[in-house]
């Protein structure tokens, strides 16, 4: 694996030591300040002049390295996901809407009668229909 910074950010490249700062407390004054200006972005871009890998990444870059980093397979597993969960939540939907308009009719002819099927239903075929 290359040490390149996408690979040091997307974890890849496993060899890589972050800099710590260890302060006896809080830091106040001079070591806050510092803190301060290491972490904002005119400190970030300091630090990658001199070769070293921000702690922020670059907004318009984070979408795309998301996904780089993301196998294909990765990508067709999770677009397969949802579109099980979907179907699953559609067909939920559906026996959800079968129950609720099938109640009066089990409560009319009654549960074991609707389950066990003892009583049938004939329906008229329509007219100019000769079986």
């Amino acid at each position: 694996m290359e040490a390149t910074i996408d690979n040091i950010r997307l974890k890849n490249y496993k060899v890589v030591r972050p800099f710590l700062f260890v302060f006896k407390s809080e830091p106040q004054d001079i070591s806050k300040r510092f803190m301060d200006f290491v972490l904002s972005e005119t400190g970030q871009k300091l630090l990658v002049h001199e070769g070293l890998v921000s702690v922020f990444p670059c907004p318009r870059r984070r979408m795309k390295e998301k996904l780089k980093g993301m196998s294909k397979e990765k990508i067709l597993e999770r677009g397969f996901l949802l579109i099980a969960l979907s179907s699953i939540s559609i067909l939920a939907l559906i026996a959800f809407f079968i129950f609720v308009e099938g109640v009066p009719l089990i409560w009319k002819i009654g549960l074991r009668t609707f389950l066990l099927g003892s009583a049938g239903f004939q329906a008229k075929a329509p007219s100019g229909f000769s079986p």
